[in-house]
């Protein structure tokens, strides 16, 4: 959370500290995929799975969206720009999953995962990125227009 809502002035920029939170995102995500496995013991509804996997990829922006915001085109940036173009995709592809799969006569409570108030944070961010790389050219914008 810090991460997400600290002036990008004030953001300490220690990479041993990045490379635990990214470890700890990683860990974070292998348990919660131990739950949203169908097969488990304890398998998690559409939309619980919908929900961890937003978050995950919120997360994942909010770690990378300070290097993004930078001037400097470097390694660090290119990294950044692609795990945040990752998840751009990943998010717009959860939602577009969870609309796609009410219409169609599926469950209707994944359509909830629409209504979790960060959902319109993630779907602007998801799609300023998506248009920052096309941009910079590191994504086909036919791509980006589906």
């Amino acid at each position: 959370m810090e991460l997400r809502n600290k002036s990008l002035h004030f953001v300490q920029n220690d990479p041993n500290r990045e490379a635990e939170i990214v470890a700890k995102l990683a860990q974070w995500w292998n348990e919660a995929e131990d739950h949203m496995d169908p097969g488990g013991p304890y398998p998690a509804p559409p939309y619980a799975a919908t929900v961890l996997s937003l978050l995950r990829h919120e997360s994942v922006i909010s770690l990378y969206r300070p290097v993004l915001a930078t001037s400097r085109k470097d390694a660090a940036h290119s990294t950044a720009l692609q795990h945040c173009i990752f998840s751009a995709r990943s998010i717009i592809t959860s939602l577009h999953n969870a609309i796609h799969k009410s219409t169609d006569g599926g469950d209707s409570t994944s359509t909830l995962s629409l209504l979790w108030p960060s959902c319109s944070w993630a779907v602007w961010i998801s799609t300023f990125i998506m248009f920052y790389a096309v941009n910079d050219g590191h994504v086909e914008r036919n791509v980006v227009m589906r």
